[in-house]
């Protein structure tokens, strides 16, 4: 059995039946038949559905909204936000996945070849909470226009999300077997990735969870594409702009009550500005509204769940044991927990050498770029840096020294339909969004003649 539970009010929201196996290998089977005829399509005629999708997002934006709302606790302004950025997506994909998958002709001197994008079968989608709507269209959306079908298991948070997803995608392209929910624990993920008609997985998640099925797909020889934690740091030198620094603190590490990946979980300040810092976050984190998640005022909601709030204050607590000194002191009442802040003086206090999944910023202060640099670097995750600077030239120079897949001057790292998107050391491997994003759904295949 599934359940959906409101995280704010504590009350079920619904409750499904899993699928057994007969019902599961249905759907694989549906999946492989209606994937045989859409590899078929053009590129061009599998567009043809995406106007209808994004008509029907636009229309039913606060109907999705407030299903996040209940499901997961997110602030219904952001789940508006979150509808946006799907519809963005589909008018990306939209423009320009002809021309991503366009066939390449290559001109040797002997003879001709074209390399063409082929589709590799049915994927399987395994799609968390934090972001219920925009993980699964940056996955979903180019994997469909690059040939393939789609089985989605969602986390059981957000199952009527799933299904939400699952209907929209149905009446654009009115194409049985093409998006499919499977209502699934996670350990009838097996079974899915040992069938032969199931080409690859791919997952965003927690770093176990990545392991898991990582491993199940390397049993199976299946190809896996893992979007997984994220540590992500923040620089503040001595030439910021301070104002803009703090809007990106609040939007980097508080939007979704801090629950992302490419959050900005560790931010280093130089020591000349700290004052500063201090002074402005105090009084931005008094302005922030938290509570109710329907309300239209409310930035900050409860966290996905009591257990997911017990567990970052158990981390709080521990930083606090190892010598973290509290700026803004971290409540729980439930699954809410109010936001928080903390300074540290070394970086193997538990707070900078963990992820934390929630409402608290961890700063630390540096007196030269060398040293913000070192603090920047984490042994385990590798996802995106971003620092607020004057000089952006200057930081420029050092970019070889951090290795990371992004880095952003004056904004927060986020994922955009443009752009490719992935991570390195256990934030994951492989490619989504942009180019690279949906050619990640597809194999070169060498014609030569």
């Amino acid at each position: 059995m599934l359940r959906s539970i409101d995280p704010y009010r504590q009350t079920v929201v619904a409750k499904y039946d899993n699928d057994h196996s007969e019902a599961i290998q249905e759907k694989i089977l549906s999946a492989h038949k209606a994937q045989q005829k859409w590899k078929r399509w053009t590129v061009s005629e599998r567009l043809h559905g995406l106007e209808t999708l994004i008509n029907l997002l636009k229309e039913r934006k606060a109907v999705f909204a407030e299903m996040m709302a209940r499901e997961m606790g997110k602030p219904i302004t952001q789940g508006f936000a979150e509808i946006e950025k799907c519809m963005a997506l589909c008018e990306h994909y939209q423009q320009h996945a002809p021309a991503y998958l366009a066939p390449q002709l290559i001109e040797t001197e002997h003879e001709k070849t074209t390399i063409q994008r082929q589709s590799f079968g049915a994927w399987l989608g395994i799609m968390p909470w934090n972001f219920p709507f925009w993980q699964v269209f940056r996955y979903a959306i180019p994997a469909l226009l690059a040939g393939n079908t789609v089985l989605l298991k969602h986390s059981q948070h957000t199952t009527g999300c799933a299904l939400a997803i699952e209907s929209a995608i149905q009446q654009a392209w009115m194409n049985e077997g093409l998006f499919q929910v499977l209502k699934i624990s996670s350990h009838q993920i097996d079974e899915i990735l040992s069938h032969p008609t199931v080409a690859g997985v791919s997952l965003t998640g927690s770093e176990a969870a990545g392991r898991s099925v990582a491993a199940l797909a390397g049993r199976n020889i299946k190809i896996s594409v893992l979007e997984l934690g994220g540590s992500n740091a923040m620089i503040i030198d001595e030439t910021a702009d301070i104002e803009k620094a703090m809007d990106g603190i609040i939007q980097g590490r508080f939007s979704n009550s801090g629950q992302s990946c490419i959050a900005a979980k560790r931010i280093i300040v130089h020591e000349s500005r700290w004052y500063e810092i201090q002074l402005a976050l105090e009084n931005r984190l008094k302005q922030l509204k938290w509570g109710d998640p329907l309300e239209m005022d409310t930035q900050l909601g409860p966290l996905v769940s009591e257990e997911a709030a017990e567990q970052l204050d158990k981390q709080y607590q521990r930083g606090l044991q190892q010598g973290a000194e509290i700026l803004i002191p971290l409540q729980r009442s439930g699954a809410l927990c109010t936001p928080a802040a903390v300074y540290l003086k070394e970086p193997t206090n538990v707070l900078w050498q963990e992820e934390t999944f929630g409402p608290l910023a961890v700063f630390m202060t540096y007196d030269e770029p060398k040293k913000a640099l070192q603090l920047r670097a984490h042994e385990h995750y590798a996802l995106g840096t971003c620092i607020y600077t004057a000089h952006p030239e200057q930081w420029m120079k050092k970019s070889h020294l951090i290795h990371e897949p992004m880095i952003v001057f004056n904004n927060i790292v986020k994922s955009s339909p443009h752009l490719p998107f992935g991570g390195l050391k256990k934030s994951g491997f492989g490619t989504e969004l942009g180019a690279a994003g949906i050619q990640q759904f597809t194999f070169p295949q060498v014609v030569s003649w």
